[in-house]
């Protein structure tokens, strides 16, 4: 099978009771007003509204009308049916690690989810980009570095998340975009729908209309479905996510462009299908932003004045997964190259070698220079060893850092 994306096509909208959905799932009770209007009455739900939305669908209040993602693959999502038969039975109540081989499918095109035009779309919706973090700061399971997520951080959050489509029809709880606020309600997304997944197997985007997704909740012992049904939809075959105790380094899933064979993506590998390396190899790290004039890259940088590898094997390094930002302000007299140490460790059996390890080996990378007076945003792995060494013959270093986030002052 090869997945091909065309020109993003904008489906029919399907229409949803959305205010019955609030009641009976948000609120978590049915509000009942009085015939005088003088008081409310709050019962206990019985039945739980479950909304299915085909790949290719568009909510009646999206956080956004312009699709992420291409259209979906026909040879994973069947048509809608049209018999106008609405399903019955009870959802499948066996729960799937999150993580677990082929949930998802992914090629390493990041045109399966335009990840950069959505955070360019943020930036340009701030009530939707408020919004869109509330929602994924409701959810206790969503795992961030500094805690709450904030709107600033979006691109930062979204460069941890990698490009798939799911595999099989998947409960999750979505959310639209009512009245500046995002509102919860339980659905079901075809097999084909594209998606953002953190590295704990949780959808966290539906790409074709910037929604934000989080696990599902516990539904009621009655289900109704609403919305529009698809060819071979059954309720008791929809995969119910659970994530795992320990993130992962890369999720691996069904290669569309190999039927049979299976690929791993890691964060910021759109682009490319990234293999997880064993030994583990620390981030390549990469200016970002808009670089001040004063950063520039050499062709033959001068070989450094010392090795910052001297000692590092079978030092064990403690991190975690992700990379962090910091400045790099060159307050020195003189120009300065920038170099880093490039590791791959060894975990210990039986932990995740995302937090670290024992490192096996060590290398001095050239990352670019910095002229006198000006600075450059770089991010790395935390953690991770900087040098800023003399930039005309490599003398040095004039400065050293640890990753941690923090500016790093070279004087």
């Amino acid at each position: 099978m090869t997945f091909t994306a065309p020109a993003p096509a904008q489906p029919p909208r399907a229409k949803k009771p959305k205010a019955l959905i609030i009641s009976t799932i948000t609120v978590g009770a049915v509000l009942l007003a009085s015939l005088g209007g003088l008081g409310w009455i709050l019962l206990k739900p019985t039945t739980t509204e479950v909304m299915l939305q085909p790949a290719g669908y568009i909510t009646s209040s999206p956080f956004a009308e312009d699709p992420f993602a291409g259209a979906p693959d026909p040879a994973l999502a069947t048509p809608v049916d049209d018999t106008g038969v609405v399903p019955t039975g009870a959802l499948n109540s066996q729960t799937t690690n999150a993580t677990d081989v082929a949930i998802y499918g992914g090629s390493g095109d990041h045109q399966l989810c335009d990840a950069q035009k959505f955070v360019a779309f943020m930036k340009q919706k701030p009530a939707q980009a408020q919004a869109w973090v509330d929602a994924l700061n409701a959810d206790p399971k969503l795992s961030w570095k500094n805690g709450t997520l904030t709107v600033a951080e979006i691109p930062d959050y979204v460069n941890t998340l990698v490009a798939v489509v799911l595999m099989s029809d998947t409960l999750v709880t979505n959310h639209d975009f009512v009245n500046q606020k995002p509102v919860p309600y339980q659905s079901v997304l075809q097999a084909g729908t594209a998606v953002l997944v953190d590295m704990w197997g949780v959808p966290r985007l539906q790409c074709y209309c910037g929604n934000p997704l989080t696990l599902p909740q516990g539904t009621a012992a009655s289900t109704t479905f609403v919305g529009t049904p698809w060819v071979g939809f059954s309720p008791g075959n929809v995969t119910n996510l659970t994530p795992p105790a320990k993130p992962v380094t890369a999720l691996t899933v069904a290669n569309l462009n190999n039927p049979g064979s299976t690929l791993q993506l890691a964060p910021a590998s759109n682009t490319s299908p990234a293999a997880t390396p064993a030994p583990t190899p620390s981030p390549a790290p990469t200016p970002t932003g808009a670089l001040p004039d004063g950063w520039f890259v050499k062709p033959t940088p001068p070989t450094p004045s010392t090795d910052l590898c001297a000692g590092v094997v079978g030092n064990v390094i403690t991190t975690v997964p992700g990379d962090v930002k910091f400045p790099a302000n060159n307050t020195s007299p003189v120009e300065v190259d920038i170099w880093n140490t490039v590791l791959t460790w060894q975990a210990q059996p039986g932990d995740d070698p995302a937090y670290g390890g024992t490192i096996d080996s060590c290398t001095m990378q050239y990352v670019g220079s910095i002229k006198q007076g000006t600075s450059a945003e770089l991010f790395g792995f935390p953690g991770g060893q900087w040098a800023a060494f003399e930039g005309v013959n490599g003398t040095g270093p004039v400065a050293t850092k640890v990753n941690g986030g923090d500016a790093w002052s070279i004087q």
